[in-house]
């Protein structure tokens, strides 16, 4: 059942920062990674495109971090 929650909200975090590429209200990048990182936990195919990512955009990869460890600290307390 875990699986299938990551799985969906993964896609649907990949389908949601797709279309807030196009749109100025969604914030398109960020949730691209978000989805990313929910669908590499799950799929090894996701996970090597993460990857690849992460060596073409190290910017955007540090931000992607630090805005992990942010919701992780949220979400302990």
């Amino acid at each position: 059942m875990k699986r299938i929650v990551i799985l969906t909200a993964g896609w649907i975090c990949l389908g949601l920062g797709v279309v807030g590429l196009f749109l100025p209200v969604l914030q398109g990048f960020l949730l691209i990674g978000c989805g990313l990182w929910l669908l590499s936990r799950e799929s090894t195919l996701m996970r090597g495109f993460s990857n690849r990512l992460k060596k073409r955009y190290p910017r955007q990869h540090e931000r992607l971090l630090a805005w992990k460890s942010r919701m992780l600290t949220l979400f302990k307390k």
